[in-house]
């Protein structure tokens, strides 16, 4: 009795601090994975330790981080009535009742000539017969922008988890700016990978 008792407990040690080790090492994956995104915005892509499942994932977030193809909706920055009516030399296209224009149009980083009163940068656009003015600080720059500029240097703040994945939070150690990596998963699999700048 007393060596079924003894087995027992030798049993349910080792499934505790099976779980511990299987909880710690998880964790250590998901933070390893989040650093390796912030690593992006250092200029630097290296994908080792990440597993197959999570690697499309992690790819989607860097063609965004790069604006590879992107295509912004921008109609939320229009106001269409007449006193807004106008033509500018960029045109955003106009498809299903809302504005799109390529990343890859805007100037914003190549035109410090351009300022408005206060030094913010500007262009003009138009859709629809309809124009705006859209600034810098709407819109992540450049990916080579990012990488030489020392307020993307990012440090870890905190992370907690949830029913949806893993949150991660970090700040610049330039100036405080907050960076949050949200990593959204299905099935012990990362579908996708949201960063807010909050």
């Amino acid at each position: 009795m007393i060596k079924k008792i003894f087995i027992l407990v030798v049993i349910f040690i080792i499934g505790i601090v099976s779980m511990i080790f299987f909880k710690q090492n998880k964790e250590d994956y998901y933070l390893m994975y989040a650093n390796k995104i912030i690593e992006l915005y250092d200029g630097k892509y290296n994908t080792d330790g990440v597993k197959k499942k999570d690697l499309e994932a992690f790819n989607n977030f860097y063609d965004k981080l790069k604006h590879k193809d992107e295509k912004i909706d921008i109609t939320q920055y229009f106001t269409f009535t007449d006193e807004y009516k106008g033509s500018s030399s960029l045109k955003a296209t106009y498809y299903d009742h809302k504005c799109f224009i390529n990343y890859d149009d805007l100037t914003l980083w190549d035109n410090y000539d351009n300022a408005a009163e206060g030094g913010e940068i500007f262009q003009k656009v138009s859709c629809n017969g309809y124009e705006t003015v859209l600034y810098e600080t709407m819109f992540m720059p450049p990916y080579d922008v990012i990488v030489n500029d020392p307020k993307y240097n990012y440090v870890i703040d905190s992370y907690t988890e949830s029913l949806s994945g893993y949150t991660f939070k970090y700040k610049s150690s330039y100036d405080d700016t907050p960076l949050t990596i949200r990593l959204l998963m299905e099935d012990k699999k990362i579908n996708e990978i949201e960063v807010t700048y909050d």
